[in-house]
């Protein structure tokens, strides 16, 4: 499980304007040297206060602290059906710290039509 916050940036078309809250769950099976994920999501959208779903299929692989991953991914928003393609690569920089940054596009009207990003994750 997973929980993140996304913050607002302050600028028009980038970001939603105010802080949400979402959790993920994630189950994955390893195949040979790929990793296969199933995920659901859910967040809530302070305006215009309504929870939101969705979820998602990952494919990931490692070569040492190096992984490369790509998700396709489909739920709803404020806006309606949310469809993006991204992948991404992930540095291990310990066993319990990781930072990664991803690229990819939006699929459907409401989809962003670029998804940038980049994650810090920290295993206690």
């Amino acid at each position: 499980m997973l929980a993140e916050v996304s913050l607002p940036t302050g600028s028009d078309g980038v970001g939603s304007g105010t802080a949400a809250p979402v959790v993920l769950l994630l189950a994955a099976r390893e195949v040979g040297r790929v990793e296969i994920g199933l995920m659901a999501e859910g967040t809530w959208n302070p305006v215009p206060g309504r929870a939101d779903g969705g979820g998602g299929v990952l494919v990931s692989t490692a070569w040492g602290p190096l992984g490369a991953f790509a998700e396709a991914l489909a739920g709803t928003s404020p806006d309606g059906a949310v469809g993006v393609l991204h992948q991404g690569l992930a540095l291990a920089l310990r066993p319990t710290l990781q930072v990664d940054a991803r690229l990819g596009i939006g699929l459907t009207e409401a989809a962003p039509a670029v998804v940038a990003g980049a994650g810090l994750r920290v295993t206690l």
